[in-house]
């Protein structure tokens, strides 16, 4: 037990305990200051010293009490960090979540232009989040202003991964690198929007073309981490270009 044994476990005890133990000499001072009078008032009033501690060991007890609570505190930072999390949000006027793209029909047919929506969603801790897949669970559907009600989705089915091939198979998820889960295009030759999906019930609309706003419920699961539970209400007015949407509270 030399170097390689102390000096990893006084690094951990340095980044746990850090600058604060330049606090620890006065709390201890403190502790035996305030045990020191307390038992001269005591003596004073005839009542003897206090349970016979000295005034010292009372200071060091406060010192290991502070460093006990200072490592409980790392340690519960540190397992935060460790415990695999994500973060998933939309900025409908940043490029990477509100886009233009450029849709190749095939051979033979010119190429034209649609917009594209995705959630932006990163790791929140130091840990990757593997095996990370998005769902597609719920549409609803309002006029301005009314009631929202359910549109036909027998069953969840799968987001498409940006950039991933293939594109609705699980990812990982690493800090500081987001990943981008596709949520829906327009296409300037089409009257109505695309959701991102995998497959669709032969009842789920292959487009959506009413005037009006739509609730898509998607949830995000991965290896390790809790789900999270996202609602993208767009507004749609029948222009491709002018599609909008923002996160609301999925319930």
């Amino acid at each position: 037990m030399g170097t390689a044994f102390f000096k990893p476990r006084w690094e951990a005890f340095n980044e746990a305990v850090g600058v604060r133990r330049l606090a620890l000499a006065p709390v201890a001072g403190a502790a035996a200051s305030f045990v020191d009078w307390v038992s001269t008032r005591l003596a004073e009033a005839g009542m003897g010293h206090l349970i016979g501690v000295p005034s010292w060991a009372i200071g060091v007890f406060v010192a290991l009490i502070v460093i006990a609570y200072w490592l409980l505190d790392y340690i519960v930072r540190l397992r935060t960090r460790l415990t695999p999390a994500l973060l998933v949000d939309y900025d409908d006027k940043a490029q990477d979540c509100h886009k233009t793209i450029e849709i190749s029909p095939g051979k033979g047919k010119p190429h034209h232009f649609g917009r594209s929506l995705r959630l932006r969603v990163t790791c929140a801790s130091d840990e990757n989040v593997e095996h990370c897949s998005g769902f597609l669970t719920k549409i609803e559907y309002r006029v301005d202003g009314g009631q929202f009600s359910d549109l036909p989705l027998y069953e969840p089915t799968y987001l498409d991964w940006s950039l991933q091939d293939p594109p609705f198979s699980p990812v990982t998820v690493f800090p500081r690198v987001p990943r981008y889960l596709a949520m829906c295009r327009t296409d300037e030759n089409v009257a109505g929007f695309f959701i991102r999906t995998k497959h669709r019930s032969f009842v789920t609309p292959e487009s959506f073309d009413k005037i009006g706003e739509y609730k898509i419920h998607v949830e995000i699961v991965a290896a390790r981490a809790p789900t999270l539970s996202r609602a993208l209400l767009i507004t749609w007015n029948g222009r491709w270009n002018e599609i909008r949407a923002h996160l609301v509270e999925n319930n």
